[in-house]
């Protein structure tokens, strides 16, 4: 494969949306072919995931091993379907969320090696952007938000999941870069900007 695997990860409300697209039109704008897709996907797993995560999956034991394994699901057709072809096509594909999604929100509820195995066979990204922000800050703007929220956007689930995010940064900092989101979209955008020019010299 010839192209680069970019994940942009981070609680709700740390802007990975927003920087996976303005990381994609930098590329765009270098002459690069770039493929951009999300996780959950769009895939009937992907929906059903959507209609889990506004349910009551966080009250059944059952019901979140069901959520874990259709991520996991989800995302080996998205490989499939979408992420290899893709690096064998383009230059770069960035995901807004990926595997480290499923060990920070899924292992908040369930053991991290179950979660880890049922994602082993999934392709290593070459970079992975870890977006950090205060709760409080993340909170006001999932508030901004129209629509019904995510069982995990509470302020004691927010406080758990960054930490989970900071824990596997620091377990294994390798091709991983942390962020600060606090400041402007700009501002993040260039230091996303600047770390991929000091990685692969673009």
């Amino acid at each position: 494969m010839s192209g680069k695997l970019i994940v942009i990860e981070g609680m709700d409300g740390t802007g990975t949306t927003t920087q996976a697209k303005m990381l994609s039109a930098y590329f765009l704008g270098l002459g690069k072919k770039v493929l951009s897709s999300a996780e959950p996907t769009g895939s009937a797993i992907g929906q059903e995931i959507r209609r889990m995560l506004k349910g009551e999956a966080e009250k059944s034991p059952e019901l979140l091993v069901s959520l874990a394994l259709c991520f996991a699901a989800d995302r080996m057709q998205h490989i499939h379907n979408t992420i290899t072809p893709g690096l064998l096509t383009h230059d770069v594909v960035i995901l807004d969320r990926y595997v480290l999604s499923s060990l920070v929100y899924q292992g908040l509820h369930l053991p991290t090696t179950f979660v880890k195995d049922i994602n082993q066979f999934a392709v290593r990204p070459d970079l992975t952007f870890v977006l950090d922000l205060d709760v409080p800050e993340a909170l006001s703007r999932i508030g901004h938000r129209k629509g019904q929220h995510d069982f995990y956007e509470t302020p004691l689930l927010l406080e758990k999941i960054r930490g989970r995010y900071r824990h596997f940064y620091d377990e294994d900092p390798t091709d991983k870069v942390l962020v600060d989101a606090s400041g402007t979209v700009e501002q993040v955008h260039a230091h996303l900007r600047h770390a991929v020019s000091t990685k692969f010299g673009c």
